[in-house]
């Protein structure tokens, strides 16, 4: 649409700036994996050998028992309506126009939401809707979007109260690049979910904007929508820990943290961090623990968005390299962690696999990328002596140096 790319035209420059620092290549899988095993054995043969280390307090909480600290909740909520396995259809009718040109500005616009449940019928929603985000929200052609329903339309309804949602549109207009990112956004979330039901749900709609009053006419694309972190309290037992920054260890879930940590190395997520709390919504228990729960994912090598920059803090010099971000644990903790996931590798494979919106070619590709890691655990699992933390946060740094400064062979 001729309007539609007009009414977009300022934002053209923000685009082409950011390409213009992108990674402008990465390295091929098979690479990768050799680089990466061959680093890891030079550097294990210099490792010196590891001690039994008892269990600090920072690290003493058992991991053996991955269970979900989820509990039920009295009453069904909006996202529990249109939560499904399949795709749902959805419909919001704004000033799509004004919404994108007005990005900055933090208000919400009166909107009209149609969704269609299972049995076909449309329900109708009076909602607001406003641009969200900090980074997608300047660079995006379409922004993300956050809805927020009336409290009471909703509890006329009978459901809950949590009437806040973040919606993942496809950013980008070209429809191949914005799917396919999308999609492996989604993707990320829905890996976590089998991994932890301690984890944010989400549900892939096909949503269709409708401009009522502008010039962007009515286009339908892919999206997903979260669900909000005060509903993720609730269902988790505890309430969000909205100013909780710089945690210490002794505050938080040891079990969910460590799996956030493996998880987000699997993926090649270095978006995020645990002192400033971000890219983690806290979940503050009864007993005072909380429990880390992670979201956005654009930035992970799995996703490998065209805007995503690798993080220059650590070293990496490509979007799909990976390094271990969590606490230092001891070696029993980091190998029961492992092997947790490599007992989840048929699932996971499974997930990625049965995702069909997906195309086949990104599915291969996220196979290709899982099973990087997948080589990386099942060869530190296998080998006795070493120090698995040490060797998952410097293992790519020493393969990048090797690759860079030493031909392979000498």
């Amino acid at each position: 649409m001729t309007t539609r790319h007009n009414s977009l035209k300022y934002n053209q420059e923000n685009y082409n700036l950011k390409k213009s620092y992108l990674t402008t290549h990465f390295n091929g899988l098979a690479k990768r994996t050799i680089t990466f095993l061959f680093a890891l054995f030079v550097m294990l043969s210099t490792l010196p050998v590891m001690a039994s280390v008892p269990a600090t307090a920072d690290n003493s909480l058992p991991f053996a028992a991955i269970e979900s600290t989820t509990v039920d909740y009295d009453q069904k909520s909006f996202f529990d309506a249109i939560s499904a396995d399949n795709i749902i259809n959805v419909t919001i009718e704004t000033n799509i126009t004004e919404l994108i040109e007005n990005r900055k500005v933090d208000k919400y616009m009166p909107a009209t939401m149609k969704w269609q449940d299972n049995s076909g019928i449309w329900n109708t929603y009076e909602v607001g809707v406003k641009p969200r985000g900090k980074f997608r929200r300047r660079i995006c052609d379409f922004p993300p979007l956050k809805i927020k329903l009336s409290k009471n339309e909703l509890a006329e309804s009978g459901f809950a109260t949590y009437n806040k949602l973040k919606l993942v549109t496809h950013c980008v207009e070209d429809k191949g690049e914005g799917n396919s990112n999308l999609i492996k956004e989604y993707l990320a979330y829905k890996l976590y979910n089998e991994l932890n039901a301690n984890s944010f749900r989400v549900q892939l709609i096909k949503i269709t904007y409708v401009d009522n009053v502008g010039d962007y006419g009515e286009e339908t694309r892919y999206g997903f929508i979260i669900e909000s972190k005060k509903e993720l309290a609730a269902r988790l037992g505890g309430v969000e820990c909205e100013d909780c920054y710089n945690p210490t260890t002794e505050m938080l879930s040891g079990k969910d943290l460590g799996i956030t940590a493996i998880f987000q190395y699997m993926i090649g997520n270095a978006d995020w961090d645990i002192p400033m709390v971000k890219n983690l919504a806290l979940v503050k228990l009864n007993e005072g623990k909380m429990i880390p729960v992670p979201y956005d994912f654009d930035f992970a090598g799995l996703v490998s968005t065209d805007y995503a920059i690798p993080n220059p803090n650590y070293g990496l010099t490509s979007i799909k390299d990976r390094v271990y971000l969590g606490t230092e644990l001891n070696n029993n903790q980091m190998r029961t962690l492992l092997k947790y996931f490599v007992d989840k590798k048929k699932d996971l494979e499974r997930i990625v696999k049965d995702l069909k919106p997906l195309k086949f070619g990104d599915r291969q590709e996220v196979l290709g990328y899982l099973n990087e890691f997948y080589s990386q655990a099942e060869l530190l699992l296998s080998t006795n002596g070493v120090n698995i933390y040490e060797a998952l946060k410097n293992a790519h740094t020493k393969s990048v140096y090797l690759l860079e400064t030493q031909p392979l062979g000498k």
